[in-house]
């Protein structure tokens, strides 16, 4: 059903395979209702409170492939965790639930985001498999088109989240810590880029242990004028790339042909600030305008930050057909970054209302 949908089959409309939600804690059972079939599509969340930092507040991932009651946290090389208790407590046609008290995910004092990957050729999808410890072993995978962006985290006993992009190929890293990305991390994670039907794994305990360790992959697509999105099934909703930083005060556009309203930036070689060298997550509901923005970053102890109000020397922006970046974003000199984009819900991606109630809302 999903290979038929986009190519000849059900039209998919960026609000049917991504959501985000900003929400606060309840301290019980609620749903995010985002229109997302979790249920039978399958999908994950990423979530994170955004005005905790520290133990019990780090960013968790819960996805239909290793079940609701599973979490993993990031930062860290901690296995999975089970909490029948707290957290996601079901992945529903049209969303998810949520329930108990806990700081990461649905503290009665703490606000929290939320974003919701839907699996969906040619956006995004997850792979599971169990370690062989065979270098240079290929394991399918369904995106259906070019990887733009790789993770891959064993979870049964721990390890590093180890990662790939493709605005480097030749490099590799770890996706929730600082540091700079190496030819090294490749050659012992991966060992080849991943094609549009396969990703390589060596003889790694991050990757591929011959212990027969437990793993999970996601997977984050680029379109590249090849979307099969929206009601001409014709539109690009994910860009995956790079660009390079020469001096703090140079302004750089980066032209994506579409307004973003999730955008995900990764210095992948170090300049004069290692310091800056995390991963850092911007999105529209949260502030990511000319005047105001909001990041986190992946780390435990990490808030929403708001860097003060946006300056000519600082910011990050959306734009019409891409975004804006000057100053802190790009002030170490010809250093390289990768981002992760996805489009702004739009009359070309988006699908149409049916009722006025679905837009407006008094309350």
């Amino acid at each position: 059903m999903q290979g038929a949908a986009g190519a000849g089959g059900d039209k998919i409309y960026l609000d049917d395979i991504y959501g985000l939600a900003t929400y606060k804690g309840t301290g019980g059972s609620h749903s995010v209702v985002n229109g997302i079939d979790n249920s039978t599509e399958g999908g994950m969340i990423w979530s994170k409170a955004r005005n905790g930092d520290g133990g019990g507040y780090e960013w968790n991932i819960v996805d239909t492939e290793r079940g609701a009651s599973k979490y993993i946290k990031m930062p860290g090389t901690v296995a999975q965790t089970t909490d029948s208790s707290n957290g996601i407590s079901s992945f529903n046609t049209n969303g998810y639930t949520i329930h108990g008290n806990s700081g990461r995910s649905n503290s009665t004092s703490k606000k929290y985001v939320s974003y919701n990957f839907r699996k969906c050729p040619k956006f995004f999808t997850m792979v599971t498999y169990t370690g062989n410890g065979t270098s240079g072993r290929q394991i399918a995978h369904d995106l259906g088109c070019d990887v733009g962006f790789m993770v891959i985290k064993q979870y049964q006993h721990g390890d590093d989240w180890t990662a790939w992009h493709r605005s480097c190929p030749s490099l590799a890293g770890k996706w929730d810590v600082q540091g700079k990305w190496l030819s090294g991390y490749f050659t012992n994670y991966f060992g080849t880029a991943p094609t549009s039907t396969h990703f390589t794994v060596t003889n790694n305990s991050a990757t591929n242990s011959q212990d027969g360790y437990q793993y999970i992959a996601y997977l984050w697509a680029h379109n590249n004028s090849d979307g099969e999105f929206g009601e001409g099934r014709d539109q690009d909703v994910i860009k995956c790339g790079g660009y390079t930083a020469s001096t703090s005060d140079q302004r750089i556009e980066v032209d994506l042909g579409f307004e973003p309203q999730f955008i995900m930036l990764k210095k992948h070689t170090t300049g004069e600030n290692p310091g800056d060298d995390y991963t850092y997550i911007f999105d529209t509901d949260r502030g990511m305008h000319e005047r105001w923005k909001y990041r986190l970053a992946t780390i435990d102890h990490d808030e929403d930050k708001t860097d003060n109000r946006v300056t000519a020397n600082v910011y990050i922006h959306a734009t019409n057909k891409g975004f804006s970046l000057k100053g802190y974003y790009n002030g170490q000199s010809t250093t390289g970054w990768w981002y992760v984009a996805i489009r702004k819900c739009d009359g070309a991606t988006g699908r149409t209302p049916e009722n006025g109630t679905d837009v407006f809302d008094m309350e």
